[in-house]
């Protein structure tokens, strides 16, 4: 096994520095940022595509179609 990848930061630090982010033009029409929720030392990690319009809407990853697909 290898050892885990040097921290950039508490979860909380890392979702406040996406909120802020204005790299792309997502930021322009997003209401909030989808940054995860989970145990930061869990084993598996799930990368999803671009939120869509429920997880803007919410603020948590896989709330729409793809969550309900995962929750099956």
């Amino acid at each position: 096994m290898q050892a885990p990848a040097p921290s950039k930061g508490s979860l909380e630090q890392q979702a406040a520095t996406v909120a802020e982010c204005r790299e792309c033009d997502l930021c322009e029409t997003r209401n909030l940022t989808a940054f995860g929720v989970g145990d930061s030392s869990a084993d598996l990690l799930l990368v999803g595509d671009a939120p869509g319009e429920e997880e803007d809407r919410c603020g948590e990853p896989f709330v729409g179609p793809a969550g309900q697909l995962l929750d099956r």
